[in-house]
């Protein structure tokens, strides 16, 4: 009998002792499962903001290109137009001097352009 009160006794204590450690292995959990759903919410505001990168990336990649094309463009039409207006200008006596400056052949008058 005084076996069989042991026992029993031990397994009180074991008893006692799990419930302990299976409340504080809930605790436990509850701290690990708001670890992970930081965790989680982080790494989804980091793909969403390499996403955003990227996408602003891209759109200043063409923005570029178009500033790169209407330069482009400026550039060759500042240059036809000129040539069009010197070819204007020099159809009506008109001859294109340094500076911008075209002098009329006939009539001795100056214009800048």
């Amino acid at each position: 009998m005084d076996k069989l009160a042991k026992t029993e006794a031990t397994v009180d204590v074991l008893s006692r002792e799990a419930t302990v450690q299976r409340a504080a292995l809930r605790e436990a959990q509850v701290g690990v499962d708001a670890a992970m759903t930081r965790i989680e919410a982080a790494m989804q505001e980091t793909a969403a903001r390499k996403a955003e990168v990227e996408r602003l990336s891209a759109q200043l990649d063409n923005e570029q290109r178009d500033i790169e094309v209407r330069k482009v463009r400026y550039r060759g039409g500042r240059v036809l137009q000129r040539k069009a207006v010197r070819n204007a200008v020099t159809s009506r006596g008109w001859t294109e001097a340094a500076g911008g400056v075209s002098v009329c052949l006939e009539r001795g008058k100056v214009r800048r352009f």
